[in-house]
């Protein structure tokens, strides 16, 4: 249940090592007119500043206090750098895009890869937001 989890921003108590696979949402009612429009004011904004590649990891890491990790990546010059067919996006540093046939390692190595390019050149340690299941060298 929510109680049990206290979802909120990137966190769940209670979560540990579990995964969330399925979720009902209840909402309320509202106007259709203003509900459509800020549907599309969203994907506007979405369709402007993320890939709209089908295979992407969404938001690779968290950001870090004060800072953007997409700025951070950008700032390293790692925009479009990609390993195995995983690449950096050029349109937002911190979303990783695929090619079709890429396998789960590729991400796995880019993310830390970039993670020690980063730390490296600015002394600040990303967090991943997305969780890796399974075994990864």
């Amino acid at each position: 249940s929510k109680d049990f989890f206290e979802f909120s921003y990137r966190t769940a108590k209670n979560l540990n090592s579990k995964m969330v696979v399925s979720v009902d949402f209840i909402v309320e009612k509202g106007d259709p007119i203003v509900i459509q429009s800020q549907i599309s004011e969203y994907l506007n904004r979405r369709k402007k500043t993320q890939p709209p590649a089908i295979y992407n990891a969404g938001s690779v890491f968290k950001n870090p206090k004060n800072g953007s990790a997409g700025y951070l990546i950008e700032k390293a010059g790692l925009k479009g750098f990609s390993i195995g067919g995983v690449e950096v996006s050029q349109k937002h540093a911190n979303f990783f895009v695929a090619q079709k046939d890429s396998k789960a390692q590729s991400l796995y190595e880019l993310v830390k890869y970039v993670k020690g390019i980063v730390h490296q050149k600015f002394d600040i340690s990303l967090t991943e937001e997305i969780i890796f299941a399974g075994k990864f060298n």
